[in-house]
């Protein structure tokens, strides 16, 4: 009883989902970008996000996706799964470096003492969460792609 779902109602879902990603972007960001707009790792924080959102969505509902039928996109991300996996531990551990000689709290310098700390507890808090997160999904997410592509020749599913 597997109903298939068409490529149309996919790029529907799709499209909400990005919908949705963005909304989450906005709403961790906006205390960070309000307290700094000038902050150094603004784009590297929104593709955490991105890619941890993204991904884990891909990972639990891959059936869903615009991909979810095809071979040479899951092939190609397996490809460069290793190379993104290094890029996002290089930023990670680039910001963790800079977390340890100056503090969070130094993201902020416009703030007061009280508000520094707790801007700077927020920025380490989330980022190190949506940096770990993305890591892990881009490792998964290429096993994801090896498993769909295996259901995909030998049984039809995905």
């Amino acid at each position: 009883m597997h109903q298939k779902i068409s490529l149309a109602n996919r790029f529907k879902v799709e499209s909400l989902w990005w919908i949705i990603t963005l909304l989450i972007v906005f709403l961790v960001m906006f205390p960070i970008y309000r307290a700094n707009p000038e902050f150094d790792y603004l784009w590297i924080n929104i593709l955490f996000i991105v890619v941890f959102v993204t991904g884990t969505r891909y990972i639990f509902l891959l059936k869903y996706t615009p991909i979810s039928h095809s071979f040479w996109p899951k092939v190609i991300y397996m490809a460069a799964s290793v190379p993104i996996f290094l890029k996002l531990l290089d930023f990670l551990a680039e910001f963790n470096v800079l977390i340890d000689e100056k503090g969070a709290h130094s993201f902020f310098p416009l703030l007061a003492t009280k508000a520094q700390l707790s801007m700077g507890k927020y920025l380490n808090t989330e980022f190190v969460f949506f940096g770990v997160g993305a890591i892990l999904v881009a490792v998964i997410f290429a096993f994801r792609c090896l498993v769909s592509i295996w259901r995909m020749r030998n049984r039809g599913t995905v």
